[in-house]
Parts: structure tokens; sequence; C-alpha cells
């Protein structure tokens, strides 16, 4: 997980620090993160409780916007995730509030809907944000205004609680309490 976000994070870098990546070297970015990002879901899926895949669509969703890919794959994550009505863990929800709350000082990523934004958004961002009322209420009310550094700091605060929320998290089919070891190694 930590080494797909690293690369994602550094084509967002690129492209919010003024570097300017070439068209190739962003759809590289891209490609590497979509590939990555369904991976990751897809073990997520057949493991955990569907909470955490929640929490994973979301901030897959967060990396996929700080990149300024605008994926597909993104926006239907974030469609999975507001329409499952499973609940955010609350330390994803509380770092995805704060990251949400963030009001853009000059370049920076967008959380809302725009014009190059996927259709899907324009209905699922509301439910993300609903979802999130309360918590979203409590930081709205104080955002600071920031540059993109700070956006990529928060992200890197929702990647934090959803791995918590991962290593909290009853693996199925992994043995992990004394029963479960007796269980697989007696006949």
């Amino acid at each position: 997980m930590a080494g797909a976000i690293a690369e994602a994070l550094l084509g967002g870098e690129a492209a919010w620090s003024g570097q300017r990546p070439t068209a190739r070297e962003q759809k590289r970015f891209e490609n590497q993160w979509e590939l990555s990002t369904l991976g990751l879901e897809a073990r997520l899926r057949s493991y955990f409780p569907r909470s955490v895949v929640t929490g994973w669509e979301v901030y897959a969703w967060a990396v996929d916007r700080f990149m300024d890919a605008r994926g597909p794959s993104a926006s239907a994550a974030l469609q999975d995730a507001v329409q499952s009505g499973a609940p955010l863990d609350p330390g994803v929800a509380d770092a995805v509030a704060r990251l949400l709350a963030l009001r853009p000082d000059g370049r920076a990523p967008s959380y809302g809907k725009s014009a190059n934004t996927p259709i899907s958004d324009s209905k699922n961002i509301p439910l993300l944000r609903k979802m999130l009322s309360p918590e979203l209420q409590q930081y709205e009310e104080t955002a600071p205004y920031a540059k993109w550094t700070a956006f990529e700091k928060h992200l890197l605060d929702v990647e934090q609680g959803v791995a918590d929320q991962v290593l909290r998290s009853h693996a199925a089919g992994f043995s992990t309490t004394p029963r479960d070891l007796m269980h697989d190694l007696l006949p």
C-alpha cells in the first residue's frame, strides 16, 4: 500500500509544484496508480470488512484528485463508497473531513465539482460530504487556506487512518487467535 501511494504522491507533487511532467510521465503515474489501487481494493475486499474497503475507496479517490487525474475508476470507487451504506472508520472520517475542509491558496487539488470532473462526481461528492457532515461542520468553520503541500500532508493523514483501520481489523482466512492456531495445527 505504502509503495503505491508514494509513487502516486510523487506524480501529484510533480503536477502541483510546477515541475510540469510531460503528458507521458503524467499518464504513467496515473496508470500505475489506477492499477495499484484496483489490486489493493481487490485484496481488501477479499479479507476485510466493507468499512475497510469504503475507507480505501474514499482515499483512492482523494489521491486520484491530488494527482489531478480525474480517473473514471476513482469516480467509480467514490460511488461505491458513498452507496455502500458502510460507515467510515472514525479516524478515516476525521482525516478525510480535514482534507475536504481545506481552502486552496493558489494552485491546489480540487475535491469539489469542476468542469473536468466526471459526471458521477457531481452526485457523489455531495453524498460524501453528507457522510462526513458532523466532522466537516467542525472543520469548515475554521478551515485554513492552504498550499498544495498541506493537501498532501492531509492525504498522508488519511492514509494513516486507513492503515490503522486495516491493522485493527480481523482479516478473514488468517489465524489471529490461539484458537485459530490450534484449529490450523490439529487435524
